[in-house]
Order: C-alpha cells, then sequence, then structure tokens
C-alpha cells in the first residue's frame, strides 16, 4: 500500500466521481488522507476516486390533504456551501425516495413537482448529522405565479434564476400568454404564504419584491 497525500477539503462530496492528477504503472493501490492525516474512505477504478461514507436520506411525498404518498415526484437535494454537492431522484409510486452517500452539513431539499399537477414546489433547509428516515414532505396545491424580467429597454431577458423563498425557476421563451414580450417569462406554483421574490445576477441590479402574498391557489 503506498499512501498519497491530497489536499483535500472536509467538504468533498461523499458518491461524487473525481479524477486525479497523477498517473502510474502497473496495479498500485492508493490509500486517500486528508491533511490532519486521516483516512478518507474512497473507491478507486481507471484513475478515479468516488469518495465513500455520508448518510442516508429517506422520506416521503404526500398529499398534504389525503394524506396518500404521491408518486412520480421530482425530489432533489443539495450541499449548501459546495457546488455539485447534490443528488435528485423521483419518488416511488407510493411516494418514497431515499438517497445514499448524502454528506453532514446544510441540505436544501426541493421538491418539484410537474406543473401541471397543480401541486406548489416546496423547499426544506436542515442540517443533516446522522442517517435520517421518515421524513414526510407535504405537497399542497398552489397559485399560478407568473411575470416577465425585462431589461431596461422593455426586452425580455431569458435564463435568470427568479426566487421565491428558496424555491426557484428560470425565465424562458413565453409560449403560454399572449400579452408580454416573447423573451423573460417565468412561472412558478406556490403555496399560500408570504414570499419574498428576488433576482440575484451578477450582470443586472439585483430585484426584490418583499411580502408577496398568495392566499387564494384558485387563480
Amino acid at each position: 500500500m503506498v499512501n498519497i497525500i491530497f489536499n483535500v477539503k472536509e467538504d468533498v462530496c461523499p458518491g461524487k466521481t473525481s479524477p486525479l492528477d497523477f498517473s502510474f504503472e502497473g496495479d498500485l493501490p492508493c490509500a486517500l488522507h486528508n491533511e490532519e492525516g486521516g483516512d478518507i474512505e474512497a473507491n478507486w477504478e481507471d484513475g478515479t476516486f468516488t469518495v465513500s461514507g455520508g448518510h442516508t436520506l429517506s422520506g416521503k411525498v404526500i398529499d398534504a390533504e389525503t394524506g396518500e404518498g404521491v408518486g412520480g415526484i421530482y425530489v432533489e437535494w443539495d450541499l449548501d456551501v459546495e457546488d455539485g454537492c447534490e443528488g435528485n431522484t423521483e419518488t416511488g409510486p407510493d411516494g418514497t425516495f431515499t438517497f445514499s452517500n448524502v454528506p453532514e452539513g446544510v441540505i436544501e431539499l426541493m421538491v418539484k413537482p410537474d406543473f401541471d399537477s397543480g401541486y406548489a414546489q416546496s423547499y426544506k433547509e436542515f442540517y443533516l448529522s446522522d442517517d435520517t428516515s421518515n421524513l414526510v414532505l407535504k405537497l399542497k396545491k398552489g397559485a399560478v405565479v407568473f411575470g416577465f424580467v425585462w431589461d431596461s429597454s422593455g426586452n425580455g431577458i431569458n435564463n435568470l434564476d427568479i426566487c421565491a423563498n428558496g424555491i426557484n425557476t428560470e425565465s424562458s421563451a413565453n409560449t403560454h400568454f399572449e400579452e408580454g414580450p416573447g423573451d423573460g417569462f417565468y412561472k412558478m406554483r406556490l403555496a399560500p404564504g408570504i414570499y419574498n421574490i428576488s433576482i440575484d445576477e451578477d450582470d443586472y441590479i439585483s430585484v426584490n419584491h418583499p411580502d408577496v402574498v398568495i392566499d387564494d391557489i384558485s387563480k
């Protein structure tokens, strides 16, 4: 066994395959260590390593009114401080889902139903420090919120992230309504509540609309 020391950040994502910047001839097993000399479990194959460990995160997506599990719902997690450390899946027929190799840290968990289902997207942020099961995520019906993002000349702008209390969508070409420009259209479904709707992009001045009240999902 040859010990090769790499300066590996503490927030390396379990389950994420990463290339190694070195080469060798023959069968040379390696051990991966952090800066303090501690072992980092990893699976090796073809010059790459996949960091092992992490936690299991599982739960169920249900209808908030009926309590029934809802299948085919897109669920995504993201580590708040590390780009690319994320995972996604769809719920099974009974609404259950499971993620493996989820690292310890602040996890952003997003539930993204199909827009035409009538369900609102939801967002949950929490600190994961151990295996977590029986996490229940309730789907609520939502109102359609839509609009347009324009520049100072009145032209629609595509590919901008619009955020409402952690729920995100992206502006794109308008193929839904006759009003407004062809580009810059966005839409989302939001459950009843009070939202801060914002756009924060490097090339533009940030826009913020606080205290947007959603109280009628029939609209």
